[in-house]
């Protein structure tokens, strides 16, 4: 019998989310350092920022739980990351919490979200514009 689901489910209810205290959230930030930017390094130049920041999405980084568990995983959310993260369960639950919070902060605007489609908006109008034309210009000759 194939007890590995009920393992994940076991591991996912004794990680209920700790308090946010200012101490965890630092714990947090510096087990992100020491793991996390061992690998992610961030590049020289002006504007240096977080290298994991686009990558901390709500959708898999936003609860705690997602954390917890991604942090268990870390292959299976890229398969590069083949180590397994090293710390003890009073790391994980503080980096949980610490990537958790950025995830609930890294939301996209919507007009970020769309922007990417504008180009194809204004190409859409465009043509339809220039077949608008184009049959009237039809319609006037004959």
């Amino acid at each position: 019998m194939n007890h590995a689901p009920f393992a994940a489910l076991l591991a996912l209810l004794s990680a209920a989310a700790p308090p946010e205290t200012p101490e965890a959230m630092a714990r947090g930030e510096d087990r992100m350092r020491d793991f996390c930017f061992a690998c992610h390094v961030f590049e020289p130049g002006p504007g240096v920022t977080n290298p994991l920041h686009p990558r901390i999405t709500p959708e898999k980084w936003g609860t705690y739980e997602k954390a917890y568990e991604n942090i268990g995983n870390l292959s299976r959310i890229r398969p590069q990351m083949s180590h397994a993260f090293r710390g003890n369960d009073e790391d994980r639950k503080a980096l949980a919490l610490f990537l958790a919070k950025l995830g609930r902060e890294n939301v996209v605007p919507w007009w970020r979200v769309a922007l990417p489609y504008a180009g194809l908006v204004l190409a859409v109008v465009l043509a339809g514009g220039f077949l608008l034309g184009a049959s009237r210009r039809s319609r006037g000759r004959a």
